[in-house]
């Protein structure tokens, strides 16, 4: 699995006084030879939390279509749901069912580490 650019932005944005620091975290796109266009396209709407009910509405198609979709497109990336398929986008073998998971953590982390870059100017004003 391939995906297209995952590295997070930091912005600062001025209103008057106040100064906001916005985390834009860029969605996950799957890219595949072996996937079809419309696997493609109901892949990446699951991967950014759209029901198969949602997908279908929007790409003007049945609920049904796009399981079966998704179904084709799981079997061809060799995983079983969404979970496993966004836990492969990051990197990581999806945790057991009930075990905790890192890569909250690890997210974290990388924004406590990106934010002390903005951070220090924040309040002094």
């Amino acid at each position: 699995m391939q995906r297209s650019n995952d590295k997070a932005e930091l912005r600062r944005l001025q209103i008057g006084a106040t100064e906001l620091v916005i985390i834009a975290v860029p969605q996950p796109r799957l890219e595949h030879p072996e996937l079809s266009d419309a696997e493609l396209e109901v892949i990446n709407l699951a991967l950014v939390g759209l029901s198969d009910e949602q997908i279908a509405e929007r790409r003007g198609t049945r609920r049904r279509t796009v399981a079966n979709q998704l179904r084709s497109a799981y079997k061809k990336l060799g995983v079983n749901s969404r979970f496993e398929l966004a836990a492969g986008l990051a990197g990581r073998d999806a945790p057991v069912v009930g075990a905790s998971s890192a890569a909250p953590q690890a997210v974290a982390d990388d924004v406590s580490k990106d934010m002390s870059l903005v951070t220090s100017d924040v309040g002094d004003g």
